[in-house]
This record gives C-alpha cells, structure tokens and sequence, in this order.
C-alpha cells in the first residue's frame, strides 16, 4: 500500500511540474504581449486639437 502511494505521489509531482511548465510559458507570453502593447503606445504621436 505504501509503495502504491509513493508510485501515485511521484506520478502527480512530475504532472505538477509539466503544469508549471505551462504556467510559466504563459505568463511569458502574456507579459511579451503586454511589452509589445507598451512598444507600441510609446511610437504614438499626442495630436492635440485646437477647440478655439
């Protein structure tokens, strides 16, 4: 019973970490996808309009 426990708990360990693993790349990638956003608000010319 004990060594059916310690095969259950290495196979969860090694599932938890592949979901880290994707949990990390996503959260890359959301951040890449906000730097990018950033990047391109930054070229964005302020066009004020004169209301005179």
């Amino acid at each position: 019973m004990i060594a059916g426990l310690k095969t259950v708990s290495k196979a969860l360990d090694d599932k938890k970490f592949l979901v880290d693993l994707v949990i990390q790349a996503l959260e890359a990638e959301e951040l890449a996808a906000h730097d990018d956003e950033i990047a391109e608000d930054e070229g964005e010319d302020l066009v004020v309009e004169d209301s005179a």
